[in-house]
């Protein structure tokens, strides 16, 4: 049944319960990178994930420097109760920032090594080209890519634009204390870290794209000893809307309440193992265990069991209804025969 048919209490759908790209065992043995986690580590860096088109939309978190761009397609996926949709990043830097509007970019871009050479230095500056300065995206995107995957237009990015897949870049080989993305990537003018974000697109559009930067004065945290790699939640507020929602039935997205399940300390590790499960409702987030989503399987099959039962006793009641009515049209008929007809009892002239 489509998600946008479902009642809001019936639990988490299919393409949520299924897990981020869980691998055949037949098709492969290697450890699924959306859900695999790294070893543990001394270096987490905080991140500001913002949702693209809303205002007080975000989340404030510590990740692990050493998570791939697939565990934070799956992270994002947790924190926002959102399915396994199709999906990129864009690497840009020569980011500016809205002012009021905390982590919303206004403008980003490099220029292609062909504009450098034709512009002169000062544009460097005070313009900004279009090129992001890496796409990443899931395996299967690249060229002879399925038509249904052309959104990802690796065709349509510059020459220079670096090309990865989402589990071969980390998030320190983008944001380090000692060197960034830039420093490797023939940047025109070597960006700070501030300067460099990502974008996150969904299939979905907007309102499941995210802006993601650096958060505060020192984003990155390093421990004295090693700590598991599990990221943690600082600030949550909002969400978005339903993947297939309707704007006149649904609060905004500031206004929307976030379980409190989702700060758990084992929260993200369960949900990559299957064992939890976020969803994004019109009114909140919600986070489900599995004995809460067999609760709720088994309250929606017994209502499913008493309109089945209420619309054959309607059917049986009609029926019935229908048989009197033609018995009755029956005994009228017959008597109208004995009767000679209706023609019988005109006047003759």
């Amino acid at each position: 049944m489509a998600d946008c048919c479902r009642p809001n209490n019936a639990g988490p759908s299919r393409m949520h319960t299924q897990g981020p790209r869980r691998a055949s065992p037949e098709r492969s043995t290697q450890p699924n990178p959306y859900t695999t986690l790294p070893p543990p580590t001394r270096r987490f860096i905080t991140l500001y994930i913002k949702l693209q088109k809303r205002r007080q939309c975000f989340r404030i978190v510590e990740v692990p420097a050493n998570y791939t761009f697939a565990l934070l397609h799956t992270y994002i996926r947790f924190l926002f109760g959102l399915s396994d949709k199709r999906h990129y990043f864009d690497v840009v830097d020569h980011v500016q920032f809205h002012k009021s509007m905390k982590g919303h970019i206004l403008d980003c871009g490099r220029w292609s090594k062909e504009m450098q050479e034709a512009l002169p230095a000062q544009y460097m500056d005070i313009m900004r080209g279009k090129d992001p300065v890496m796409r990443v995206a899931p395996e299967g995107t690249r060229k002879g890519a399925p038509c249904w995957e052309e959104e990802f237009n690796w065709q349509l990015l510059g020459e220079d634009v670096v090309r990865k897949r989402s589990e071969e870049v980390t998030l320190k080989q983008i944001w380090n204390e000692e060197y960034n993305v830039c420093s490797w990537t023939e940047c025109p003018r070597d960006c700070t870290d501030e300067e460099i974000a990502i974008k996150y697109e969904n299939k979905t559009g907007g309102d499941h794209s995210f802006y993601i930067s650096l958060y505060g004065e020192d984003p990155f945290v390093t421990y004295k000893e090693r700590q598991p790699s599990v990221p943690k939640i600082i600030e949550a507020k909002g969400s978005c809307f339903t993947e297939s929602h309707d704007w006149r039935k649904e609060k905004d997205p500031h206004q929307k309440k976030v379980d409190r399940g989702l700060k758990a300390s084992d929260a993200f590790e369960r949900y990559c193992k299957g064992e939890l499960f976020t969803v994004c409702g019109p009114e909140k987030l919600e986070v489900f265990d599995q004995e809460e989503v067999r609760r709720r399987e088994l309250e929606k099959r017994e209502r499913e069991r008493e309109e089945r039962e209420r619309r054959e006793r309607q059917q049986a009641e009609e029926g019935g209804y229908e048989n009197d009515y033609d018995e009755g049209d029956s005994e009228e008929e017959d008597s109208e025969e004995e009767d000679g007809g209706y023609f019988a009892r005109l006047p003759v002239f």
